[in-house]
Formats: structure tokens, sequence, C-alpha cells
């Protein structure tokens, strides 16, 4: 009897599968006027640049444009390309244009997005190409101007008051040549490509379809009438890694302790958050789509079961729950043992253990006791339900403004481990300087050092008159005693002399001094400047602290003598007093190093914990509202602001908020985009400017998918929009225009594309529900009568008929009266005049699986299967079944069997 899978036990995994598609044909100059735009800012206009173009340029260039726009409207025939041809911008309206973007203007004055619908792209290129050379002309007088040659000294009349130095001026023309020459590279890129695809929302089903016998564990032999004692024990060592890895790609609470080790939708969820992890390119996603098979670029057709998107989708959901199921049944291990105590298979604690006695109750024969694992079977199902548009854009650096605070950090981690150097040169301390340098380290003004010249005078009195006896010769020695101050030292000694008349010869002679001091005039004033010692230098030159100077006169009645000695300071007691000034800046400039350190570190502690300490579901919010502001920018310009500084504080009124001037924009993006079912794939740091990359590499978070968009230099954003708003968001992306309504998809092929797809939706997924992070329930009322998805093909000719009409089919098992048949497939029938094609819904009438015939109540079309058969395929809630495979993961239980049969022993 075959098991009947427990439907009321299904688990679901929602998945997507993003199809980038290949539009044939050519729009012209109509379209992508977001992308226009956006190339345009980015060039970064200076004032004159685009007249420099027109006067340098413009012959060569115009001509080549103008043969080119020539050419294209005698190649283009067709009616409905005329249209297109006829709106094509002219160069006098481009240039006119690229004018409004010169220098800094405001936001508000600028032309809008729909002013660039019709200029063909290679006007821009060549007006990009045209405006490098300008630059690169530009540069090259720059970078040949020899040093203070710049226009500011030879115009007299310059209003620019020589702000901007040479080196600024050449910094300035290279960034203006980088930008032009990357950002037309880069609108080549762009404008080669399709920016359009579709999502086909995807659902995998797993079911409990019966339990089955597993592989042998252990056999226990028993000879006649041998008892012996047996221990079960179940083990389950899957490490935390998966546990972790599914709590944190998913936000979900973790339910490891409850759930069960077998559940192959937790473990299918592991699996896939791991596989994303050990690959660069792991994209992630919003909270309801889950995770995202990628599919080669193709052409629009249909997106059934036969379709390319359809086996890639069948391939990695496969392969994803063979290798869950596999991990599962590696994990779950089973010990048996005959031994008196358990048997540890590791640090894990056993899920179950048990213990039972066995007997062979024959005397004569012996007995095989076999352990099975008992294997848990699952009923997988891969169900397509829905389709959706999807915009491609690519933004730069999504995780720019969650970078400040890591920036900040690395910063005070720097200052932090950084050991104190006081970096004020010694020398510096000078007795001009020292006071400006205490006031700049908060330092009290100490006194400064001693003059460097100072003076001392001593002074007397000699002869006879003054009592001084002496020998006949009247000969007399003297000593003068000096004290020189501390700091000083003798630099030179003046001498003077006022001796008396005598009949013989008058001296006055200095000891030790090389100098004639005899004096020959009575009473006449005699100076001896500088005196000079033996040595030859100056008299007593270098002298410190207590001095005596000795002179030995006679030949006088009366006489006096003065020494004055300067004084210069010596370099000793500068040297003190430049350290004792130095030390004590040192003391200041430590102590403030120390309490600038702790309030760092008090800083970093404080971002640390902000930065770490935040859910892992807020992170996701946060990437993903930083993921919704890059888009924004990248549709509103990269000058948009909620604020913009310079209309001043106008937010009293709110006519200077961005928000407000481009309130209507906003409010219809947020409508038309499925945000939660936005899909980015990150790009690495080395997509981001060489300065950055070493910064980026070392980022780190406690959180790998954090960490993985703080590094990532730029982050490709696949937008889905909502259903119903196909055509007017890819009008509004093509054309930057919201007010006009979307036209006939004729020469418009993103716009056929967008009604295609919208029809393709309605027709093949009538009553599924929508893509969202809740599933939709189904009534219980009417649960049992709602038919299983299945599919079909017929070989027959089959006319419209407005009554019931039957259609031969391969099989009609699992066919019911009731419910919807989707008839043929998408790609017959589908031109421009019919955007829809063949393909139709029809109830069932009847469904007879003996004569294999199904019964319609009308059909619209003819449908022709001679040649090759058409698809039919009947929908449910759940949605077209795409694939169907089985899945085994072991459960809790084991099966015994007595002398089991070797040969049926798998």
């Amino acid at each position: 009897m075959t098991p009947v899978p427990l439907s009321n036990s299904t688990r679901s995994l929602r998945k997507v599968t993003h199809v980038p598609l290949k539009v044939s044909g050519d729009s012209g100059g109509s379209g992508r006027a977001l992308l226009k735009a956006g190339y345009v800012r980015q060039l970064g206009l200076q004032p004159g640049e685009v007249d420099q173009v027109i006067r340098k340029y413009e012959s060569s260039h115009a001509a080549h444009l103008a043969d080119q726009e020539g050419n294209r409207k005698q190649q283009t025939t067709e009616p409905e390309n005329r249209d297109v041809d006829s709106n094509t911008a002219s160069l006098e309206s481009v240039w006119r244009i690229l004018e409004q973007f010169e220098g800094t203007p405001l936001p508000s004055t600028l032309p809008p997005a729909s002013a660039f619908a019709d200029i063909y792209p290679s006007q821009l290129i060549g007006f990009g190409n045209a405006l490098t050379k300008v630059r690169q002309a530009r540069l090259a007088e720059l970078s040949q101007r020899k040093p203070g040659d710049s226009e500011d000294d030879r115009n007299p009349n310059s209003q620019s008051g020589g702000a901007a130095t040479p080196a600024d001026e050449l910094a300035s023309a290279t960034n203006l040549v980088s930008s032009s020459a990357a950002a037309t590279n880069a609108f080549k890129a762009n404008t080669a490509t399709s920016p359009i695809g579709m999502l086909n929302l995807e659902r995998i089903e797993m079911t409990p379809a019966g339990l089955e016998r597993g592989e042998l564990v252990a056999t226990i032999p028993l000879a006649p009438k041998e008892r012996t004692s047996v221990v079960k024990q179940e083990w389950s060592v899957v490490g935390d890694e998966f546990a972790t890895i599914v709590t944190d790609s998913l936000c979900n609470i973790s339910r490891t302790g409850v759930a069960e080790n077998s559940d192959l939708a937790q473990a299918t969820s592991s699996q896939n958050a791991h596989s994303n992890r050990l690959h660069a390119t792991a994209g992630a996603s919003g909270g309801g789509c889950g995770f995202v098979t990628g599919s080669v670029a193709t052409a629009f057709g249909s997106q059934g079961p036969e379709s390319a998107s359809a086996g890639d989708s069948r391939k990695h959901a496969a392969s994803m729950t063979h290798a869950a199921s596999s991990r599962v049944t590696q994990a779950h291990k089973m010990t048996i043992s005959t031994a008196a105590g358990p048997v540890a298979a590791g640090d894990d604690a056993p899920l179950a253990t048990s213990s039972c006695a066995l007997e062979n109750p024959s005397e004569t024969d012996p007995m095989r006791v076999d352990y099975f694992k008992m294997m848990r079977k699952w009923r997988v199902g891969l169900y397509r339900y829905g389709l959706r548009l999807t915009y491609d854009l690519t933004v730069p650096e999504p995780g720019a403004a969650m970078r400040a605070d890591y920036s900040e950090m690395e910063e005070l981690r720097r200052v932090v481990q950084e050991a104190f150097v006081f970096r004020e040169n010694y020398l510096s301390v000078t007795e001009s300087s020292y006071e400006a340098l205490c006031i700049q380290h908060g330092v009290p003004i100490p006194p400064g050092p001693l003059p460097l010249w100072s003076a001392l005078s001593a002074s007397g009195t000699v002869g006879k008159k003054h009592g001084t006896d002496g020998s006949s010769n009247n000969i007399f020695t003297t000593v003068t005693r000096i004290a020189v101050p501390d700091g000083y030292a003798i630099d030179h000694v003046d001498l003077t002399t006022q001796l008396s008349y005598e009949d013989h010869d008058r001296r006055f002679d200095v000891l030790g001094c090389a100098d004639d001091t005899w004096s020959r005039t009575a009473h006449v004033s005699n100076v001896f400047p500088t005196l000079r010692g033996l040595n030859g230098q100056q008299f007593l030159h270098g002298r410190t602290g207590n001095v005596n100077i000795t002179h030995v006169s006679g030949g006088f009645q009366d006489g006096s003598f003065q020494f004055d000695i300067t004084l210069k300071r010596t370099e000793e007691s500068f040297r003190r007093w430049r350290a004792s000034v130095w030390n004590l800046l040192q003391e200041a400039a430590k102590a403030k190093h120390h309490a600038e350190r702790a309030s760092k570190q008090a800083r970093l502690a404080a971002i640390e914990a902000r930065v770490n300490g935040v859910d892992m579901l807020t992170l996701r919010r946060e990437e993903n509202d930083e993921i919704m502001e890059c888009v924004l920018r990248w549709f509103l310009g990269v000058d948009f602001e909620f604020m913009p500084g310079r209309t001043g504080n106008l937010s009293k009124n709110g006519s200077g908020s961005g928000l407000v001037a481009h309130e209507a924009k906003v409010s219809f993006i947020n409508q038309a985009i499925d945000w939660e079912n936005a899909v980015f794939f990150l790009h690495g740091y080395f997509w981001d400017v060489p300065q950055s990359r070493s910064f980026l590499r070392s980022l780190q978070h406690p959180d790998a998918t954090r960490q993985a968009f703080l590094r990532a230099g730029a982050a490709r954003v696949v937008l889905t929009v909502r259903k119903g708003y196909e055509e007017a968001f890819t009008w509004f992306a093509e054309h930057g225009d919201m007010s006009a309504s979307p036209p006939s998809p004729s020469g418009y092929p993103y716009m056929a594309i967008a009604r295609q797809i919208r029809a393709y939706d309605s027709t093949n997924y009538p009553g599924i529900p929508p893509a969202g992070p809740r599933k939709q329930e189904v009534s219980a009322a009417i649960g049992d009568e709602i038919p299983q998805a299945v599919t079909t093909t017929s070989p027959a000719l089959v006319e419209p008929g407005s009554g019931p009409v039957s259609i031969k089919v391969a099989d009609a098992s699992g066919f019911v009266a009731g419910g919807i048949a989707v008839i043929d497939s998408w790609e017959r029938g589908v031109n421009g005049e019919n955007p829809t094609g063949i393909q139709e819904s029809q109830a069932i009438v009847k469904a007879d699986k003996y004569t294999n015939t199904i019964t319609v109540e009308e059909l619209t079309h003819a449908h022709d299967g001679q040649k090759l058969p058409f698809p039919i395929c009947q929908t449910s809630p759940k949605g077209l079944l795409v694939a169907e495979w089985f899945e085994y993961t072991p459960s809790q239980g084991t099966m015994i069997s007595i002398d089991s049969d070797v040969r049926t022993i798998a």
C-alpha cells in the first residue's frame, strides 16, 4: 500500500530565478533617459566647457554625427520607427541642454530627465570624448607651466586673489579628465546591455511521503540460548555552524532545541546559506524571495516547465536539497553496542538512548538481529507561481554611509595604540618662542633665562696718601676680590686708572695682564679697554665664581683704579633653563595625551558597542535601507538631498526640502518597486577606488553578511517591479516621465517586453497568491477541491469555438473538472500587434483519463499541435509544477529484523 503524503506537514521555502533579457532591435535615441541624465551629471561640466567643445571640435564631430543621423534616416523605412527619428534631438538642442549642467546649478533649475529621452547615445558619447580631449589639452597646458606662471600672475585683473595654487589647478584638471573618461566608458557599457529582466517566483515544497528502511547499522548474532544486553544511542553531530548560518541569514529565532534534526527545509536553508558564504559573488536579498538562482540571458519566451530558466532552477533546487539531505544523513549517527556501558561518539549529548535484553529462544539454531535506519521519504516539488519584471542597475559603495563609524574606529585604534611621542623640538625653545609654546601647551609661563650680558665693577685707592706702607722704592701690592654671579662668566675686563705725579716713574701693573699700564702723566685718567692676558686671550675670560685680581703699584702720592667687568651668560646656564622649560612642556603634553587617549578609549568602546550590539534583523533592515537610498540617488540624481545645504534654513516652510521637490517621484518609486523582493549582489572591494581598498580589506564585523556589505565596492541591484506597474515603471525609467501615458510598444522594445511580462503573469498564474513575505492561506472549505498543477501536451489541430471544445491530449491524468487550463505556449503568435499571443486560459468542463481528452468551455484561438505539440497546463494556487523528486533523511527510529535475507539488504 502506497503511503499517503502528509500534506498538512508540508514545509515550504521561497526562491526566485532571475533571468536577464536580451533585447532584439534598436530603439534609436529613445529611452534610457535616467541613465543619460546621470551620465551628464557625472561629467561635472565646468563653466564654458560646452562652448569649448563646440568651438574646437564642432566641425569634425558634428559632421560625423550628421552623417550618422542621415544614414540612419535613410535606412529606416518601417512606419513604427519614423516617430522615433522625427523626435530625435538636434545637435543644437543637445548643446543647449548640456549648457544648463555647467557649474553648480540648483537641482530645481536643471532640465528634467525626460529632456534626454530622444537624444542618441552616440551624441552623448561623442560629446564625452570631445570633452575629454578638451580637458586633456588643458591638463597638458598646466603641466608645462612653470612655477609662479599662473593665470592670476599674467592677468592683473583676476579676481581670484590667488586662492588656487598651480598644484591645485593641476590636481583639479587631472580629476576632470579622469571623471569624463570613466563616465564615458561606463555609459558605453551600460547602453550596450539591457537593464530589463524577469524574476520567476518559485517555491520548494517538501512533504513527508512515508517511512522506508534504510541502511544496515548493526548486526548482533546470538548463539542458541545466548542472552546479551544491547544499548542503542542516536547522536547528532551537527556543528553550530549550520544553526548559526540559518539564524543569521534568515533572521529567525533559533529553533535548534525543538526542531527535528531531520527537518529537510531547515537543512536546505542552511545548505544554501553555507554555499553563498563560500562564493565571493554571493547575493543578498530582501525578506520575501528567499535564495536566488541565476540564469543566462535570453529573449522573452515561455517560462513554463520547458524553459531554460526552469531547467536551471530545477538543477539548482535539486542539487541544494540533495546536498542538504546528505548533510543531514551524515549528521545523524547511531551506535549499537553490547558492552556494559554506552559508547560515546563525541561531545554531543545523545538524542535518544534505549537498552534491551536479547535472548535466542532456540536450543539448536543460531539467530541474527539486524538493526536498520528508519528513513523519512520526502516528496519535493518545485512550483513556479508568478513572473515579475525586473530592472537591473549597479550602484557604487552601497555601505559608504555605514563606514563612517569604522573609519572613526580605525583612527581611534591608531591613536590609542600610538605611544606618546613629544614632537616639540628641543632647540625650538628660545627666549623669543617659549612664551608662545607655553600658551600652546597650556602651561603657566615660567621666568625667562638670565640676560645674555651683565656687568660688575670693582674700584679702590692706592698710594702713600692712603697710608700704605711700602719699601724704599714705594712699591705696593693690592688684591681686588670679585664675585661672579651664578650663570655668568667673565667676558672681558676694562681698567681705568688715575695716578698723581712724583719725581720718579709711576707704575700700576696687573699681574697676569700683558698690557702696559704705566702712567706718566700727572692726575690723568688712563683707560685700558679689554685687557689681554699673557696667553693672548682676553684677561680673565671665562672665569666664574670668586676671582682675585692682584695688581702692583708705586711711584705716586695718590691714585685710584676701577675694573669694569663685562659678564656673559654661560651656555650651561641657558641649557639648564631650556631643559626645565622643555620638560615642563613635555609633562603637560604627556598628561594631555593620556587624557585624550582615555577619552578616545571610551569613545571607541561606545562605538564598538553601538556597532556590534545590533540584532541581526536590524542589520538586514539597515542594509536594505542603504540599498534603497542608493537606488533613489540613482533615479533622482547624486545631488538629491533631503535638505540641500545651499538652500539655507528653509525647512520651516518645507520649500527647501529635497523630498518635497521629488515628492511625486519618491512616492511613485516606492509604489512601483517591491522592496521586499529586491535582490542585490555584492561586488568585491576591488571595485572601489584604489585608495580605499586597504581600508575595506581590514573592515571586520561579527556578522559575516554585514562585513561583506561594508567591504563591497559596488552592488548590482535587481529591482522587482510590482504587479500592475510594469509599463508605468518602464516608461519612467526609459523616459523619466510620469505624467504622460505609456505609448504603444511600437518602436519601444522595453515597453513591449513590459506588456508581455504583465500579460504572461496574468495568463499563466490566475489565482496564484501574490509574492510577499507572508504566505496567503487557502480557505479550508475549498482546500480539498483545488486541483493540483499538472502538465501535458496535445498533438491535435483544434479550432476555436464558443461552446465546449474537446482537446485530445497525451495524458489527461490529474486534470479535473472545474480547474483552469492554460492552453499553448507563450511564444506562439506573439508579435507587435498581438503582444499576448494565442495562449489562453479556459475552465475545464470534463477530463477523461481513459480517452485522454480534456474538454474546455470555449476556445478563442486556433491551436495546431500537428507539427509541434502544444502544452496544456492545469493551474492551482500552488502554481505550475516545474519539477518533482524525492529526498530521504534519517528519522528518530530504528527498524529491527530477525534473520533478514542478506540478498535483500541494501
